[in-house]
């Protein structure tokens, strides 16, 4: 995995230079859902109820399932999760829809579980600022998903 962008996290002066607006992530959702068929059952924006990197969506598709689409509030990165009924579930189960994933297009990237799932090393770290740093040595994420998508305050 390529080596995450400083801000990422959502702290340091990085993370206020670069936006992804939550308005951007819900068009961008309704015209993936359209491509393959189901509906938007809701779109939330980051810090919404709670302090968070990012938005977050969730999606019926076609024959009942429901999928979490996270986006990074500060990078197009997205990341598909098992749905659950409670936004409190911060415990991600990532998982990979590659029909969805295509419909999203430039300038979304989207991230694939294996990546998600890896831990945090250096190299994926390198380019992280000294606010994030001392981020990730409180929370101590187990995951680079939860580096990119996390709620921490």
């Amino acid at each position: 995995m390529s080596p995450l962008p400083e801000g990422v996290t959502g702290f340091g002066l990085a993370a206020q230079r670069h936006s992804t607006s939550v308005r951007s992530f819900s068009t961008a959702c309704y015209q993936a859902i359209r491509c393959i068929g189901g509906t938007v059952v809701l779109v939330r924006e980051a810090n919404e109820g709670a302090s968070c990197s990012f938005h977050e969506a969730t999606l019926a598709l076609p024959r009942g399932m429901q999928i979490r689409v996270l986006c990074n509030a500060h990078f197009p990165l997205l990341a598909f999760a098992e749905a659950t009924h409670a936004r409190s579930d911060w415990e991600f189960r990532f998982v990979d829809h590659p029909t969805l994933a295509e419909a999203f297009g430039n300038p979304w990237t989207v991230l694939r579980a294996d990546e998600l799932q890896q831990f945090p090393d250096e190299e994926v770290l390198r380019l992280l600022g000294s606010e994030e740093v001392n981020q990730l040595k409180y929370w101590r994420p187990q995951s680079v998903g939860h580096v990119v998508f996390n709620h921490w305050d």
